[in-house]
């Protein structure tokens, strides 16, 4: 897994309400009285928080499951599994990762440190999300160039903070490059750019001009769109 911060955690996985799961599946093989069983064919189980919801995304009807209020997992409507059930998933967005204008899906994860992520690629051709195996920053676009880069506070009330520059080749990234940005503490006041990452990087310069937090979101495409031929 590819990641930035050294001290992720990632708490054990608990899977709550199998017997809810189970019954929505199976519909009208749950029994016991009529309210309950009702509730329990709903997809519904009070007693744990579980419930599930129909959402559709690209024009396609889909089971999202639900715990204590957070998004917890995603099912076809015949019961496939597209995003597997996991207690500690927190919320979901849909938004283009990649750059290619499909809606793709980015699942918070409940952790110790900022933008922790599983990120489905959604595929037209089978209508299916692609999980993205081994990065777990959240990543945007940069636009017309078909690549596309992270964010990831480092310190300082986020005024430190490291962006990859990535190509995505199927279920998988490969990082081109690195800006460091340092607002606070030593050095301070400076952006470093970086071909590779992950101990196999080279230093291509470092400047005072910094990208100030406030700025950030818009600013790093930008910077990547001017700068990622020097990464290739």
């Amino acid at each position: 897994m590819i990641s930035t911060n050294k001290y992720q955690l990632d708490r054990p996985i608990k899977f709550v309400s199998v017997f809810a799961v189970t019954c929505f599946l199976l519909f009208s093989s749950c029994s016991g009285p009529d309210t309950n069983s009702r509730s329990l064919a709903l997809g519904v189980d009070p007693a744990s928080g579980f419930y599930t919801d129909t959402i559709q995304l690209h024009g396609i009807d889909f089971v999202m499951m639900n715990i204590r209020g957070s998004f917890a997992g995603l099912l076809k409507m015949n019961g496939d599994t597209v995003i597997p059930f996991r207690e500690n998933y927190v919320d979901y967005t849909q938004r283009d990762i990649d750059g290619d204008s499909l809606q793709d899906l980015i699942i918070s994860i409940m952790g110790s440190w900022k933008n922790a992520v599983n990120m489905y690629l959604y595929r037209p051709g089978d209508s299916s999300f692609r999980l993205i195996r081994n990065y777990d920053i959240e990543m945007f676009p940069v636009a017309g160039v078909g690549l596309s880069c992270s964010y990831q506070a480092a310190g300082c009330a986020d005024m430190n903070w490291v962006s990859q520059l990535l190509r995505i080749t199927g279920d998988s990234v490969v990082v081109l490059g690195e800006i460091i940005n340092n607002e606070c503490g030593n050095p301070p006041n400076s952006l470093s750019l970086y071909r590779g990452a992950d101990g196999a990087s080279t230093l291509l310069w470092s400047s005072s001009d910094i990208i100030p937090k406030e700025t950030s979101f818009d600013s790093i495409p930008r910077f990547w769109k001017r700068h990622y031929k020097e990464c290739l």
